[in-house]
């Protein structure tokens, strides 16, 4: 995860591995918001954690549906945090693009049965995953995952 002002120069780059609490301290740091704190009990397979939520942006502890239980979960349901920084992904994407257009437009995106994967990986085990653009019935972005399977959901947070 990074965070670059409007013309790209790089504030802060941040390890989908740094632990959730330390990311969302440098996170915070970085674009000058603080983001709003709310615990969750252990269910199931998932363990207690925090969300850490920026508007639009939160972040979480890994979830069962990862590929590795050391990965920050990320998820945006709207293009900007509470302050209005925008928030986008690989290719410079957005809660709105057009999902047909990422594919032609996104070096390595892939079709994936919810959405479209970019940044993709392949693990042997669980197949292709990666950063996911979640598409809505009009066939725009409604939603970004990471890291996400093409074809799993779930999540530890609420």
């Amino acid at each position: 995860m990074s965070v670059e002002t409007s013309d790209h120069t790089s504030l802060a780059t941040i390890a989908l591995t740094t632990d959730v609490a330390t990311a969302a301290t440098q996170l915070a740091t970085a674009i000058g918001e603080q983001p709003v704190v709310t615990p969750y009990a252990a269910v199931g397979d998932c363990k207690a954690g925090s969300t850490y939520q920026w508007g639009g942006l939160q972040l979480s502890n890994a979830n069962p549906f990862q590929p590795q239980d050391d990965l920050i979960g990320a998820w945006v349901n709207s293009g900007k945090t509470a302050m209005g920084i925008d928030i986008v992904t690989t290719g410079y994407q957005h809660i709105g693009a057009q999902l047909t257009d990422v594919l032609t437009q996104v070096p390595g995106a892939k079709q994936a049965n919810n959405g479209v994967l970019l940044d993709l990986q392949t693990d042997p085990k669980l197949g292709d995953w990666g950063v996911l653009l979640v598409k809505n019935s009009s066939g725009t972005a409604s939603a970004i995952e990471d890291p996400s399977f093409g074809g799993a959901h779930g999540g530890c947070a609420g």
